[in-house]
């Protein structure tokens, strides 16, 4: 049997609080702590952001990477991409939050409910 650290199951012991299980390339979760608590949508959106820009899926949540139809050679590509952003967005935000948003179809329409809902029109930075 292989140690702990090469099993994509258990987590990194510098991130504990994170499964660090990974769907493909991808991680399971955005590995940090800022959770969406309703009060915190400015730092939480920017961490968010970052984080799925850099793994180039940002397009989801704004809808830049359009739906394709379901008879689309590319439709199941898309909607495992566009699934991997939805569980990023829900599992950044604190349980009771995760209810009101968890059934939404796609990444875009989370992202955009969720700015409709907390987004104040400025960034606050220090």
């Amino acid at each position: 049997m292989s140690d702990s650290s090469e099993d994509p199951l258990t987590p990194s012991p510098e991130n504990t609080h994170v499964q660090t299980m990974s769907l493909g390339s991808e991680p399971a979760a955005i590995p940090y702590s800022v959770k969406l608590n309703g009060v915190n949508y400015s730092l939480w959106s920017q961490v968010v952001e970052t984080f799925v820009a850099s793994r180039g899926k940002f397009g989801y949540s704004i809808g830049k990477t359009p739906n394709p139809s379901t008879d689309d050679a590319s439709y199941d590509r898309w909607s495992m991409e566009n699934d991997i952003v939805k569980g990023w967005l829900i599992g950044a935000m604190e349980p009771d939050l995760m209810n009101l948003y968890v059934r939404l179809p796609i990444a875009k329409s989370i992202w955009t409910a969720l700015s409709h809902t907390y987004y104040e029109g400025a960034d606050n930075y220090l």
